[in-house]
């Protein structure tokens, strides 16, 4: 199956007078102690994976002048989970460390394209602290009417 781009499912739909718009949700939520922290190691989850897949991008690059696809290194990584030393990226959902890889691509994607500067590491301290997830199979549910939001491994 190739997926269409917003642009060409937009041609398709305009015969119809319809158009795609494609909305995203930032949200402040009021959490337990618990979903805090939960929040918190999610979001040091993505920082470290994003760094980790930013740093063998370059390492490989380095040493063999190809460059490291997302695919390789997913599947690499999920066997990086079950090593002892690193059973705490289990914690957050999948997805959250998924998005991390995938905004390491993107970055060199844009750069070159000429769009943004060298991809650079992620700081506890100076970087915005945040992580993304997906939707899928209902795994995040927004309630408008009690104002709540449910997200992987968050309730």
């Amino acid at each position: 199956m190739v997926r269409k781009t917003v642009e060409q499912r937009n041609k398709e739909l305009a015969k119809d007078g319809l158009k795609l718009h494609l909305y995203g949700i930032k949200v402040r939520a009021i959490t337990t102690p618990k979903q805090h922290e939960l929040i918190v190691q999610s979001v040091g989850c993505a920082r470290f994976t994003y760094n980790f897949y930013l740093n063998e991008k370059q390492e490989v690059y380095r040493e063999t002048g190809l460059t490291l696809n997302y695919g390789e290194f997913k599947s690499a990584f999920v066997g990086l989970k079950y090593h002892p030393e690193f059973k705490w990226l289990k914690s957050p959902d999948k997805f959250a460390l998924e998005c991390a890889m995938e905004h390491v691509d993107d970055a060199f994607d844009r750069f070159f394209k000429g769009q943004n500067g060298y991809p650079t590491f992620k700081s506890k301290h100076k970087s915005k602290q945040s992580y993304s997830t997906k939707e899928t199979n209902g795994n995040i549910k927004l309630d408008i009417e009690n104002q709540q939001i449910q997200l992987p491994k968050l309730g």
